[in-house]
């Protein structure tokens, strides 16, 4: 199965390999979340990844929303380690513990969600780090410009997406990834905010 879809993406994209390919979610569709079979089905997929890696058909293989759990029976039996796991990360859930884990074990932390699905461009502590960020003298930032170099200090890739070009304009690499970086101040604001929940789907009920 794992390997009809990979065969099929490849179709779809007219290439004959893929620089990442990813795992979206521990569990299987239909299936009980707390099924002994997640499990048995992830190692069988990951077993298709690494031969896509050997035969050429993908330059790199990770995971997406996986926990420490489903990390550590990963490693047990992976020849090839994961090169990213794609997870939740913005100031009102940080995921701190999850990317410990992945930085001790060499895994890259793609961070997705990082504008809190949006409900963080209005957030009162963004605003006041946008406000006293502005009032430097240096390039001006917008919420979304604050949110994405708070991930970014915190070594996440990030993977933002919108329709609106206005929006779009904002990924600016010369400010996410130039020289323009958050204070300190500004860091330890973010980081204090207080944990709230999850925007996206949550993995954590999966066995």
């Amino acid at each position: 199965m794992a390997s009809a879809a990979v065969e099929n993406i490849l179709s779809r994209l007219s290439t004959s390999y893929l620089d990442l390919l990813l795992i979206h979610w521990p569990g299987v569709s239909k299936l009980d979340p707390q099924s002994d079979e997640n499990a048995q089905l992830r190692q069988k997929t990951w077993k298709v990844f690494e031969n896509c890696c050997s035969s050429g058909k993908a330059k790199a293989i990770g995971v997406s929303n996986y926990e420490i759990s489903h990390l550590e029976d990963l490693l047990s039996y992976a020849t090839i380690k994961p090169a990213v796991n794609q997870i939740e990360v913005h100031p009102c859930f940080q995921n701190r513990q999850l990317r410990h884990y992945c930085s001790e074990k060499g895994i890259q932390v793609v961070a997705y969600a990082s504008l809190g699905a949006g409900s963080l461009l209005d957030h009162p502590v963004v605003l006041d780090v946008v406000d006293k960020e502005n009032k430097t003298g240096r390039q001006q930032l917008t919420p979304a410009q604050v949110l994405l170099l708070w991930a970014l200090h915190h070594q996440c890739a990030v993977i933002p997406k919108s329709i609106n070009p206005s929006r779009i304009q904002q990924f600016d690499p010369e400010i996410l990834l130039g020289t323009r970086k958050l204070s300190p101040e500004s860091i330890s604001v973010l980081d204090a905010v207080t944990q709230g929940d999850k925007v996206c789907w949550d993995p954590r009920i999966v066995k």
